[in-house]
């Protein structure tokens, strides 16, 4: 099997594709219905693999730039180093899938099951999350600056250091999430659910709060210099400590606002 003019099928192993419709850059497309395995080249950009099946594959450090994995099944595939940028996942499941160091920059990931994926320092900047699904997710130093999480699940994921500026996080679930040291600069964060989330010296300059949830989150060392609607946001019992700005907020004095908590020493919320 061809997958172009010059794309050899030689190289993956162990990749079965089941109900799949394969479509390659000549416009050929190849019906399967058995379990085979799939040998190709590290080179697989705009190919079609709707609703293939390679589950548990190891696709390291190959080039899909452009192609599209519509509703495959995906879970446990090894993407560790690939080219994935402008990708088509929109609806697969990549259930603890390994993107790291991966790049899925502008990549479609709308509705996809991500859960327990590891995409540590992976490149997600203008990538679509709409409504995925990444609970319990590694995305530590990951690039998702400019991206689309509006109303995705992040429940519990793990965010360290990540750089989320500038993205669309409008009724995110960031619950119990660890964005500690994270960038969330200019991000619109109107209605997201931070409540119990680590946010610890995290950059929070510039964003939009409007009825944010930040119950039981902790807020030591991070700055919200210039954030808007920290009025309509909501604190109850939000941890803070002399290191937390609120500089040009409409928090004049933290001291006093209803649902904050001042903790004078690290040990005390550590």
């Amino acid at each position: 099997m061809k997958l172009s003019g010059i794309y050899t099928v030689c190289l993956m192993l162990g990749l079965q594709i089941t109900n799949a419709v394969i479509i390659d850059l000549d416009g050929n497309s190849f019906n399967s219905n058995i379990n085979q395995d799939l040998r190709v080249n590290n080179d697989l950009s705009g190919a079609n693999f709707f609703r293939a099946n390679f589950e548990g594959a190891n696709f390291s450090n190959a080039i899909f730039t452009g192609a599209t994995f519509q509703e495959a099944e995906l879970s446990g595939i090894n993407f560790t180093g690939s080219n994935l940028s402008n990708v088509n996942f929109f609806r697969a499941d990549l259930e603890a899938a390994d993107f790291s160091s991966a790049d899925l920059s502008a990549a479609n990931l709308q509705q996809a099951e991500l859960e327990s994926v590891d995409v540590t320092n992976a490149d997600l900047s203008g990538a679509n999350l709409f409504r995925a699904d990444l609970e319990d997710a590694i995305l530590e130093l990951a690039d998702l600056s400019g991206a689309n999480l509006q109303q995705a699940n992040l429940n519990s994921a793990d965010l360290s250091g990540a750089d989320l500026s500038n993205t669309n996080l409008f009724r995110t679930d960031f619950e119990d999430a660890d964005l500690a040291s994270a960038n969330l600069s200019n991000a619109n964060l109107q209605q997201a659910d931070l409540s119990g989330a680590d946010l610890s010296d995290t950059d929070l300059i510039g964003t939009n709060l409007f009825r944010t949830d930040f119950s039981d989150a902790n807020l030591a060392g991070a700055d919200l210099a210039s954030s808007t609607s920290t009025d309509r946001a909501i604190f109850d019992d939000t941890l803070f400590d002399l290191q937390t700005n609120f500089t040009g907020t409409n928090v004049s004095d933290p001291f006093n606002e209803d649902g904050l908590v001042f903790v004078p020493e690290p040990s005390s919320y550590a």
